[in-house]
């Protein structure tokens, strides 16, 4: 990977990344990922701002968040997203070969497998084009996702795939809580996508 970002227990992680070029990797342009013990009581987290990052012609995907990202403020019990993109400040995401923007961390139950990408973020303003999967491919139990203002275009999956599942589950008996997704798509640019693949 460019770049690995890593949280586990009850860290916390800020941080911005700004004016790289993110090229040419094996692997992922940005993972983001964590570690835990306990899915639901390690308050590990991480979050930041990213813009004006060209993240391009990486082996995988030009930014992969796996982990639980977002800040989240117990006291005042405000949430602050992973920024993606600012106005003005977009990154320009393209070649890559996986999807541009894939959020999907995945642990192995018998029979199955669970989401454990869950968290807030915000996407805007930023260039996603011709990567070989989807431009931005989401599937999560838990998440919270504002996408503004961004041009999708010509990537051979589709512009922007959604998908809800199960949460890990809390206990070996149970199969995680239904998921809930809540996701706003405003004033993006989505066109000339090839859909050649089934999913991100």
């Amino acid at each position: 990977d460019g770049i690995n970002l890593r949280s586990q227990a009850d860290a916390r992680l800020l941080a911005d990344i700004t004016n790289n070029q993110i090229r040419f990797n094996l692997g992922n342009g940005i993972n983001l990922n964590d570690v835990y013990a306990n899915f639901d009581t390690d308050k590990r987290q991480i979050g930041g701002t990213w813009t004006n990052n060209t993240i391009s012609n990486n082996t995988q995907n030009g930014i992969l968040i796996a982990g639980r990202h977002g800040l989240s403020d117990e006291t005042t019990s405000v949430n602050t997203p992973l920024v993606i993109g600012q106005e003005g400040q977009g990154n320009l995401i393209e070649n890559n070969g996986g999807n541009g923007i894939r959020i999907f961390g995945v642990t192995t139950i018998p029979g199955s497998h669970r989401s454990s990408a869950t968290g807030t973020v915000s996407i805007t303003n930023n260039i996603i084009r011709t990567n070989s999967d989807s431009g931005l491919f989401l599937q999560s139990a838990n998440e919270q996702i504002d996408i503004r203002h961004n041009q999708i275009e010509a990537n051979i999956g589709k512009g922007i795939d959604i998908e809800v599942v199960h949460g890990i589950p809390t206990v070996p008996t149970n199969v995680g809580l239904p998921g809930l997704i809540s996701v706003t798509i405003r004033d993006n640019v989505i066109t000339a996508q090839r859909n050649g693949a089934e999913q991100g």
